[in-house]
């Protein structure tokens, strides 16, 4: 036996364990005694324990950093044995070469935060390496040491109905709490646990083109279907909002028949032409009124056609059956039927206009003229309001309109060779806009004064005003009156013959332009006119004989016609 090995032995052992009763300093160990705590191992060269690191060789991400130590359950290696029966608790396993050790595999390891086996240590996932976590918890959790399904949001990306981290495990944003969601998907539904763009119509606020919510996505009106809009913006416009129209035939309320396609809004009708391709009545604009668009049961329609009623009957003065004179329509007007269309092109009778218990409005269409030959004026009006419009009143024995009471209101009309004159008022109240009184006279008044285009005998009655008209080539003075005008403007008085002044020195008015107006054969301007560009819009009427608007140049014209 050799003496002086056991003697070196047994002075090392003792001088480690010193007695039964006192403790380990497990700071220390030698080549002998290799034994050290758990997450150390024995630096035998420095004869002490150090802890256990992963090496830097084989962690390429942190180059050249000391790795933290790694947590085990015991002492790495243990005493001398040949089974783990005689290993003790905290190296409880026989390994390889007699040495207990605390594990061999990681079924040895119990600690779920130590589940690994790392040269026979249990260490936790941050020590056994990148791939040590598999699915489904297939993230190391390094403040645990345990596996788990996540350790932030980063891992939650295979169910978007689980894209949130919560206590290591991917779960949906009800899981996750208030403000969970945000951005460009700020709404957690309840229903699908996703956080979507929205979960009803009430978050769909940023876009007013995107108001409706489909599918958890905010979208416009054509994706939201049929009747998404409701009032008072039912109509769907192609950029997604809901609109109040789109077309006229969204367009219900009486005074706002028109869909304004700049603002999509409902307006009051400016044109005859608005209220044709609305259809569903004459085709009238009663922007004279309300800006409503004449309906079919105010209407009386007159023509001289085949069929037309010569009387009273049932469905008499419609569109289907017209009456034949243009008085078998002034005498049907009723409180609830106050609107007269007169069509063309065949010329109708002249009319009296009496008592007819409210206003009245008269139409032209199709090229309407009424031609009186010797049964009198063409329009004559004893009393009430009356407004005509695109009406000519022409070839008649007498007057082409008389004025004795009441109040005429003519625009866009045109009054040609009468034999005693275009219009003759003695009483009431005339008013009278972008027309044409071309060829007529000479009258004479009863104060022997004569007269070709106009003759005011009595204009102290309200109105008494002539607007944008062209007055020319009359048998005598073109404008005569009894008191001045009431703001005559834009007038074109013109070659009116046999009378020593266009205008009566009486009526206040003076001429828009002067000099020959150079008119065409239907009486409107042409190029070169000194009449063009003449008239400041605010002293102008807002349209001309044609319904086009004024001014179209720098200012508006004057007469009948803007060029």
């Amino acid at each position: 036996m050799n003496t002086s090995k056991l003697l070196v032995t047994f002075t090392a052992l003792l001088a480690l364990t010193a007695s039964c009763s006192e403790e380990r300093d497990w700071s220390k160990c030698n080549e002998t005694v290799t034994t050290c705590r758990a997450g150390f191992v024995c630096d035998v060269a420095a004869a002490r324990c150090v802890p256990i690191t992963l090496g830097d060789a084989g962690d390429a991400g942190d180059a050249g950093v000391t790795d933290a130590p790694i947590a085990t359950d015991g002492p790495t290696t243990g005493p001398t044995c040949t089974s783990s029966a005689s290993c003790p608790a905290n190296t409880p396993i026989c390994g390889p070469g007699g040495k207990c050790v605390a594990c061999v595999a990681a079924a040895d390891c119990k600690d779920p935060a130590r589940a690994f086996c790392v040269a026979n240590a249990c260490v936790g996932c941050q020590g056994a390496g990148p791939t040590a976590c598999q699915a489904p918890t297939g993230t190391c959790n390094a403040q645990s040491g345990r596996c788990a399904e996540c350790v932030d949001a980063a891992q939650c990306t295979a169910d978007p109905a689980k894209a949130f981290c919560v206590a290591n495990t991917c779960a949906g944003c009800m899981q996750a709490g208030p403000g969970a969601c945000s951005g460009a998907k700020p709404v957690c539904d309840a229903s699908s646990n996703r956080c979507v763009e929205c979960s009803t119509g009430a978050e769909c606020t940023a876009d007013p083109a995107k108001s409706f919510c489909v599918a958890n996505a905010c979208v416009g009106c054509q994706a939201a279907g049929a009747g998404a809009c409701k009032a008072p913006t039912p109509a769907c416009a192609t950029n997604g909002r809901c609109v109040e129209c789109v077309t006229s035939a969204d367009c219900s309320a009486p005074g706002k028949p028109i869909c304004d396609t700049g603002t999509n809004t409902c307006v009051a009708c400016t044109s005859d032409a608005q209220c044709a391709a609305k259809g569903g009545g004459p085709g009238v604009c009663m922007f004279h009124q309300d800006g409503r668009c004449a309906s079919e049961a105010e209407t009386i329609y007159v023509q001289r056609t085949t069929g037309c009623a010569n009387g009273p009957a049932a469905g008499a003065g419609s569109a289907g059956a017209p009456f034949c004179t243009s008085q078998l329509g002034v005498d049907s007007v009723t409180p609830e039927r106050r609107v007269i269309v007169l069509r063309g092109p065949d010329p109708l009778t002249g009319m009296v206009v009496g008592n007819a218990g409210g206003p009245i409005s008269v139409f032209g269409q199709s090229n309407a003229s009424v031609e009186p030959g010797a049964a009198g004026p063409g329009l004559r009006l004893t009393a009430s309001e009356i407004y005509v419009r695109g009406v000519a009143i022409r070839r008649g024995s007498f007057e082409g309109v008389l004025v004795e009471n009441g109040v005429l209101r003519m625009h866009r009309c045109r009054i040609e060779n009468n034999a005693k004159g275009g219009v003759l008022v003695r009483g009431g109240g005339f008013d009278l806009a972008n027309s044409i009184i071309v060829g007529n006279g000479p009258g004479e008044t009863p104060g022997g004064a004569f007269w070709g285009g106009i003759a005011f005998t009595s204009n102290t009655a309200s109105p008494a005003r002539v607007a944008n008209s062209t007055i020319v080539n009359n048998e005598s003075a073109g404008i005569v009156c009894a008191a001045a005008l009431q703001s005559p403007t834009g007038l074109i008085v013109f070659g009116n013959r046999n009378t020593p002044a266009q205008i009566g020195s009486t009526c206040a008015a003076t001429v828009c332009c002067t000099g020959d107006p150079m008119l065409d054969a239907n009486y409107r301007l042409t190029a070169g006119s000194p009449c063009i560009d003449k008239l400041p819009a605010n002293m102008s009427t807002v349209d001309d004989i044609d319904g086009e608007p004024r001014p179209k140049g720098a200012a508006s014209d004057c007469g009948a016609d803007e060029f």
